[in-house]
């Protein structure tokens, strides 16, 4: 069996069948480049030319289940990750003064837009909550 004829008859609807199970291009485009490979490296051992295409389809198929697990592993081993703890801690001085830098950023906002687009929607209870516990900014008049 010539291998670049049956690569010219099958590489089309292999990458078209790799695609719709990956549906990353270029991950579907490794694994076919891979399917081809096995395809070429291991030719010799098929008996039957008959079953060449269920053979290459089950060698693709096989290597798109293998991608499947290697990406789930990943995203399992990354959720193991532990990011050490340096005993960093934000100070309170140091909350404090970003919550004002915060407050007069958002008031300096604020003061841009017209007087009849100032008045906060949100409830000074929610904004209490929204803001740690403490007021950015001065709750403004309804209109």
């Amino acid at each position: 069996m010539d291998f670049w004829k049956i690569y010219d008859e099958h590489y089309a609807r292999v990458r078209k069948f790799i695609r719709s199970q990956v549906r990353d291009g270029w991950s579907a485009d490794d694994l076919t480049q891979e399917t081809s490979i096995r395809v070429q490296r291991h030719l010799d051992t098929v008996k039957d030319p008959a079953k060449v295409s269920a053979w290459i389809f089950r060698i693709a198929h096989n290597l798109c289940q293998d991608y499947f697990r290697a990406a789930k592993k990943s995203a399992r081993d990354a959720s193991r990750i532990e990011v050490p703890w340096h005993g960093f801690r934000e100070s309170p001085l140091q909350k404090k003064l970003e919550q004002d830098q915060m407050g007069r950023c958002v008031q300096e906002k604020m003061d841009f837009l017209p007087a009849s687009y100032r008045t906060v929607v949100v409830s000074p209870t929610m904004a209490y909550f929204l803001c740690g516990g403490r007021f950015l900014f001065q709750p403004l008049p309804y209109s």
